[in-house]
């Protein structure tokens, strides 16, 4: 399979700012993280993982691809808790204000029982 960070001479080119870097980890497997930049102060990056090195180039391409089209990459494993109030953060604007106050409501979404 041909390596697609070769160049034609047959020599690795070394990445470009942005395009994240990639390694070997002492499993075998191999990871990728990108710099998705600083929110409050704190450094950024995604990180992906697969079994091959082409899997990875892959995974770090869409994950750049979505930064460039402003689609929210997460960073983490969303909880249901973590979806509830993004869900009726999202709703604010496309309903009237007194639906969104009763969404917004604890006994509403039935935090006790769903939301941990």
């Amino acid at each position: 399979m041909v390596n697609p960070r070769e160049t034609m001479s047959g020599r690795r080119r070394k990445r470009g700012k942005g395009e994240g870097s990639i390694s070997r980890r002492g499993d075998g497997r191999w990871h990728g993280r990108i710099d998705l930049g600083y929110v409050d102060g704190k450094r950024q990056r995604k990180y992906v993982y697969g079994q091959t090195q082409s899997e990875v180039i892959r995974k770090l391409d869409q994950a750049r691809f979505s930064l460039q089209q402003g689609l929210p990459i997460p960073l983490e494993l969303q909880t249901v808790g973590r979806y509830l109030d993004e869900w009726i953060a999202s709703t604010e604007s496309s309903v009237r204000p007194k639906t969104f106050i009763r969404h917004s409501r604890k006994d509403y979404t039935h935090e006790q029982a769903i939301k941990p």
